[in-house]
């Protein structure tokens, strides 16, 4: 199953907690500045959220079968860097595809 809402000026991730069988997350082009809920979303391969405001890979423990993330272009304030959580590094040292 895949959801777009990309282009959407969308502040948070919310409301997905039920999409357990999702395998495609398109938030492209919004405002999200925190990964969240995506705890029950074991099945997640592809998730998209370049263009952005995320300062920090985090939320991902649980997407073992993630292969492709893409967070290019993140909007950030100046002097703010782009971080890793170390739960979510282990968890995607198996992507195909990443872009930052």
């Amino acid at each position: 199953m895949t959801f777009y809402a990309y282009e959407n000026k969308i502040l948070k991730i919310d409301g997905l907690l039920n999409l357990t069988k999702l395998t495609e997350l398109h938030l492209h082009h919004n405002l999200i500045r925190k990964i969240t809920q995506l705890e029950n979303m074991p099945l997640l391969t592809k998730l998209y959220l370049d263009h952005n405001c995320i300062s920090k890979l985090e939320g991902l423990e649980r997407c073992s079968r993630l292969e492709e993330l893409s967070l290019a272009c993140q909007y950030l304030p100046p002097l703010v860097e782009f971080t890793f959580d170390d739960h979510s590094i282990a968890t995607i040292s198996v992507l195909r595809f990443m872009i930052i």
